[in-house]
């Protein structure tokens, strides 16, 4: 007997081709308009803030449990960066709210695994962690420019730049409670709602979709970010922002140049840790998460999973941050 159904077809690069049934399988029909599959298809599209991958992955759980294994839809992909089918936002497009705002990047939900069994212990359990809303993220860390427009305003403090220059070098020497500050300021300009990352948004951002401990591999190498030993020409001082390639969500010094505050309090490892993005909050919270490592730390520092943590009050000459723009 022939093999029913469609040939195997593999993607050529940068596609993802789906099947609604395995190799020698047909498509079963269902009781209404439509297939057991495209059902499963039109109800899983409605929702495109997801992946590709992730919508596909819902499609086959949807068809399995409609008819077990009687039909087992497969794809083919050789996708090699996160890809989106789109929505209200164009997710990894770029925007701003005002000229002196920090630019910001539209991302959508997803599930990735935070953090590490083979690093340090504070970076363990590793677990999955579902983003469960759409956000927005700075493109660079706050700079001088962003920062002096609230210190204009009566917002923020001055910042001392060390002598290394102000304009788009990141501001430093910032305080969580400092940070706070600026995002209620931005907030009450932009009539949008602005605050500091979760520590799960902050290192789904920093991945993006990579499981290596740096976005563009295994191995610091050189010339990827600035950070002790890591090949920058800044070394010793911040590099202005966008200096060095984004990571595959187009996002810049993620790993490197300064500390990013983050809104979580800081937890000896992640043994009941949220899996649903937010962040871990507590009426006493003696130390705050701190992420991405700065030009004074080893290499080692600077992966997508490090934990750094400080007091809130702390405002050291290596620490800054990026926003979180909420959407609508």
């Amino acid at each position: 007997e022939r093999p029913r159904g469609l040939a195997r077809m593999f993607a050529p690069p940068g596609t993802l081709i789906a099947f609604a049934a395995d190799i020698d399988q047909l498509a079963l029909s269902g009781t209404g308009r439509n297939g057991i599959y495209t059902g499963a298809l039109l109800k899983e599209l409605r929702d495109r803030r997801r992946r590709v991958e992730d919508i596909f992955q819902a499609v086959r759980e949807d068809v399995r449990n409609a008819v077990g294994d009687r039909q087992k839809p497969v794809e083919f992909t050789s996708l090699t960066r996160p890809c989106y089918l789109g929505g209200v936002y164009e997710w990894l497009r770029p925007f701003r709210d005002c000229p002196d705002c920090p630019w910001v990047v539209p991302l959508p939900v997803g599930r990735f695994v935070l953090g590490s069994d083979s690093g340090p212990a504070s970076e363990r359990p590793a677990h999955e962690v579902t983003i469960g809303e759409p956000f927005a993220i700075g493109r660079y860390e706050v700079t001088f420019a962003e920062w002096d427009a609230c210190v204009a305003d009566g917002g923020c403090k001055t910042k001392d730049d060390r002598g290394w220059g102000r304009g788009n070098r990141p501001v430093i020497g910032v305080s969580r409670d400092d940070a706070t500050a600026y995002v209620r300021w931005l907030s009450a300009r932009t009539g949008n709602t602005y605050r500091l990352p979760t520590e799960a948004e902050w290192e789904y951002a920093a991945r993006a979709g990579t499981t290596t401990p740096y976005p563009w591999g295994d191995e610091i190498g050189g010339g990827h970010a600035n950070c002790g030993g890591c090949g920058s020409p800044f070394e010793g001082q911040t590099a202005p922002v966008g200096s060095f390639a984004p990571n595959p969500f187009g996002l810049h010094d993620l790993n490197g140049n300064v500390w990013e505050w983050v809104e979580d309090c800081f937890s000896d490892g992640y043994v009941g840790a949220p899996r649903d993005g937010t962040a871990v909050v507590r009426a006493i919270c003696r130390q705050t998460v701190l992420r991405g490592g700065s030009y004074k730390e080893r290499a080692g520092v600077a992966t997508s999973t490090f934990r750094g943590r400080g007091s809130a009050g702390y405002p050291r000459e290596d620490f800054g941050f990026r926003v979180v723009r909420v959407l609508q």
